[in-house]
């Protein structure tokens, strides 16, 4: 069967919106056709910098004959709803038909659709098709209305191998394209998709950004190999480098070795992200005086004056770089932290030196809580690391914020506790970025982020639905995973405690714990809510999440206290003790959940045990009182899996009772107070775990 083949070629499209827009262009045209009443095939689309290219297999060459049914006025409606009807459809009166329905008889239209030719339909269609692909940006030219991310050069569009013609931003389609603008520029005719791809590789024209992409990290490592050297794998960059030419070709450049006493990270910022080059190393990690890009053209001179033009950029931002390291480090940061005062944190909160003092008094007091030995360093540490934010270089490179700061630690000999810190306090930067590993640093990062994600709810800047503006959720996630992996047992009553003590009195004295009872319940709430998205994400069930999460004691000193809980309640479960626990909450919850609704004020008033009348409701009562004391004593104690196992205990008495009494008794004082105690074993169990929230379970009334 036919297909239908069409390039939009334009001015050069920035590298990041050329698949999506390619991609767009598929949606759309798949779209259109089927709407058509045509039936694609497969749909492929390709893109460089100067072309988005969508192929569609197996069209059928003409839409075939149909018949349309419309139905239209009752009869005897008026004579003008009559004539508008068949005005709208293109049919005299006489031709209409009367169809019998259920509620009364109706008009209808009866339209034959002749066979439609394909090219014809698709000659329509093409248009609105492209105009429909958005970008973030567009813009018009000339004098037409038709917008595109940049001014068109050309349109190929062919069907069956003819040339399908229409119009769009002044341009005209047809069966012509062109090879690479500097290699082969002149336009040439083509008949079908494989005669597209194969003439644009003989004219230098790579045309899937996959292949551009493999290219350039092949010959990149290659390259770098005869060289001497190596070439650390970035996908991302070598991505945009495939959105930024359509013949790669790599080209090795050099720059003095004097630049490598610069920090390494301003080597490879200044490389990657300002200049698009590839950086290089030597064996041993260490940089290299050398870096890799890739070239647009294949030069008569072998890419010499290209090299050469590259090296000059990059070695006046080298020595640029260089003026703005040893200007930062003839001033000590501790000499900088004053210069914070101009520096705005936020609005509500003050200033970045504001910000300095908070986290030096939250590390000394986590560092106390943790009766750790680093307190003096993790206090520097959170002073300075706000710091870098007055050098020349961070300025330049806002990107190295931190890093720089932890390199002019490390100049000043500060040790290397102090510098990690400062280096990796903005860390985790995403959910693929690695935390913190270092005890200061961990600790000064956590604090980063405590005092920002309490000073915003204490202001009340929180995030709302989807947005998330300063970042909070980020913020929340980056604080659990901290505490996560580097096992921080903090209390997190007692993280919020103290960081609004700093926020709300500058850290003297504490803040009662009813005074801002809102804010930290709400706190509580965010992070838990993180806590299961990240446990989730882990691998975690989330019913066990749940359970874990909304149990009732309310008892926990430490994040990863509670992350060990889902752990060893997923482990208890899958024992026969933890699925006889389970089913036996199940039961004792329905019919406490089915009676109480029959009367709710059954649960009322304390359980009497003068109005037991066998020894299993007794001996029920009491191993509750005594295991569930024990099991609430082994969650105050981080033993989870010893309150599971004591609670596991209540197994033979509930097996009894059920086996013995009845619970629906006649008598109303009777039957309220098994089902009190029935509510105590229930909301018992709950303390350590809320097994309504386990899959394939009742919900019982904590619902």
């Amino acid at each position: 069967m036919p297909e239908l083949l069409l390039e939009v070629r334009s001015e050069e499209i920035p590298a990041g919106a050329q698949r999506p827009a390619a991609e767009a262009l598929a949606q759309s045209l798949a779209t259109a056709i089927a709407d058509a009443g045509l039936r694609p095939g497969d749909i492929a689309c390709w893109s460089t910098p100067r072309r988005i290219a969508v192929r569609v297999s197996d069209l059928p060459a003409v839409r075939p004959a149909s018949r349309i049914e419309r139905r239209g006025p009752r009869v005897g409606a008026p004579d003008a709803a009559v004539d508008g009807f068949c005005r709208a459809n293109g049919i005299e009166r006489e031709r209409l038909e009367l169809r019998e329905l259920s509620k009364g008889q109706f008009y209808f239209a009866v339209l034959e659709e002749p066979p439609v030719p394909a090219e014809q339909l698709l000659r329509d269609l093409l248009p609105g098709a492209v105009s429909q692909v958005p970008w973030q940006k567009s813009m018009r030219w000339a004098d037409g209305d038709f917008r595109w991310i940049r001014p068109l050069r050309g349109i190929l569009c062919l069907f069956d191998g003819e040339a399908v013609n229409f119009e769009l931003g002044g341009v005209g389609s047809g069966a012509q394209t062109t090879g690479h603008p500097f290699h082969a520029p002149e336009s040439f005719t083509v008949s079908s998709f494989a005669e597209y791809s194969d003439e644009l590789c003989s004219r230098r024209v790579l045309l899937h950004p996959d292949a551009r992409r493999e290219r350039i990290l092949r010959d990149g490592h290659a390259t770098a190999a005869c060289a001497g050297f190596t070439m650390a794998a970035d996908d991302g960059l070598a991505e945009e480098l495939a959105g930024l030419t359509e013949w790669p070709v790599i080209l090795l450049g050099r720059f003095d070795e004097s630049f490598l006493q610069l920090p390494a990270e301003v080597l490879t910022t200044t490389m990657r992200r300002h200049q698009r080059y590839l950086p290089l190393a030597h064996e041993d990690g260490t940089p290299a005086p050398a870096f890799l890009m890739a070239a647009d053209v294949e030069a008569k001179d072998g890419g010499t004056a290209v090299v050469a033009g590259n090296e000059r950029v990059l070695q006046a931002r080298l020595q640029d770089a260089a003026f703005f390291w040893q200007g930062d480090r003839k001033i000590p940061l501790a000499d900088r932290v004053h210069q914070l005062e101009d520096v705005v944190f936020h609005a509500k909160l003050g200033s970045m030196a504001d910000k300095a003092r908070r986290l030096e008094t939250l590390a000394r007091r986590l560092c106390r809580d943790l009766q750790w030995e680093w307190e003096e360093a993790a206090a520097q540490a959170a002073r300075l690391a706000k710091a870098d934010l007055t050098t020349d270089l961070v300025g330049e490179f806002p990107e190295l914020q931190g890093i720089v700061g932890g390199h002019l630690a490390r100049a000043e000999g500060l040790g290397p506790e102090v510098g990690d810190a400062i280096s990796e306090h903005y860390r985790p930067l995403g959910p693929h970025d690695r935390c913190p590993t270092g005890p200061v640093a961990a600790l000064v990062a956590l604090v980063d982020k405590l005092d920002t994600l309490v000073g915003f709810f204490w202001k009340g800047e929180r995030p709302s639905g989807s947005g998330d503006p300063l970042a909070l959720r980020r913020a929340a996630l980056g604080l659990i995973r901290i505490a996560l992996e580097n096992d921080l047992r903090l209390s997190v009553d007692d993280l919020l405690q103290h960081a609004l003590t700093v926020h709300t009195t500058g850290g003297d004295g504490d803040v009662p714990s009813s005074e801002f009872a809102d804010v930290r319940r709400d706190l509580q709430g965010f992070l838990s809510e993180r806590l299961r998205v990240h446990l989730r994400a882990a691998g975690a069930r989330h019913d066990h999440v749940a359970a874990t999460l909304e149990a009732g004691s309310g008892v926990f000193r430490d994040l990863p206290g509670l992350a060990d809980r889902v752990s060893l309640l997923a482990e208890f479960l899958a024992t026969s003790e933890g699925a006889a626990l389970q089913a036996l909450y199940r039961r004792a919850a329905n019919i406490v959940k089915i009676e109480s609704r029959k009367d709710d004020s059954a649960m009322d008033g304390p359980i009497d045990s003068r109005l037991f009348s066998q020894p299993e409701e007794r001996d029920l009562h009491g191993a509750v009182q005594t295991h569930g004391r024990a099991a609430l004593r082994c969650i105050r104690d981080d033993d989870f899996l010893g309150a599971l196992e004591r609670l596991s205990r209540l197994r033979e008495p509930i097996d009894r009772f059920f086996e013995a009494v009845r619970v629906n008794a006649e008598d109303a004082d009777l039957r309220a107070n098994r089902l009190r105690l029935l509510a105590s074993l229930e909301d018992t169990i709950v303390q350590a775990a809320d097994f309504s929230k386990l899959e394939g379970g009742e919900s019982g009334r904590h619902d």
